[in-house]
């Protein structure tokens, strides 16, 4: 198989909650926070020909007058949960955030919750390391910068601030369900 994409993981994260037909995907991408992926038939259907292909997933028998549905193998499981087990890539997190929100939108019912916390964690301590830079960057070179720039770069840095918030509180949220 060709390498996995963030789509098809998306893919194996949304047949992980249950069987659905390819329309059915379509509609959650175009519907939910998952629309920065393209729900377009173009996308979709050829991607669950791969993922099908690899194993990962399989067509479920129809019931009388209802549609073909996809359902998510015990290998498109496995290879989902390596996924979300994965670390961070190494490059600036910031340019990663979007594969990152999606596994953690898909790690609730496959990680044991202390593996949920770590990500958190870590994922904090990255963002961490990321404004470290930009402040770097910002305190370094800011005076030699057009004005448009340095506000872009200043708006890299509240993003990164209000990420690294959202980190915590998460954290936070998640380790207080455990009581």
């Amino acid at each position: 198989m060709t390498r996995t994409t963030n789509l098809d993981y998306a893919i194996l994260g949304l047949l992980e909650q249950g069987a659905k037909t390819g329309y059915a995907i379509r509609q959650v991408f175009e519907q939910t926070a998952l629309g920065n992926y393209s729900s377009s038939p173009g996308s979709i259907y050829p991607a669950l020909k791969k993922l099908e292909k690899a194993g990962f997933i399989e067509k479920c028998l129809p019931s009388e007058g209802k549609k073909r549905r996809f359902e998510l193998t015990a290998q498109g499981k496995d290879q989902l949960v390596d996924w979300l087990k994965a670390p961070f890539p190494e490059e600036d997190i910031s340019k990663h955030l979007g594969e990152v929100l999606l596994k953690f939108a898909f790690m609730e019912n496959l990680l044991a919750l202390d593996k949920r916390l770590q990500f958190l964690a870590n994922l904090a301590e990255r963002i961490e390391q990321s404004l470290d830079w930009l402040g770097t960057i910002h305190r370094d070179y800011s005076h030699t910068m057009s004005l448009h720039s340095k506000l872009a770069l200043e708006n890299g840095i509240e993003g990164q601030k209000a990420h690294l918030r959202w980190a915590k509180h998460a954290y936070k949220t998640l380790e207080e369900s455990q009581d």
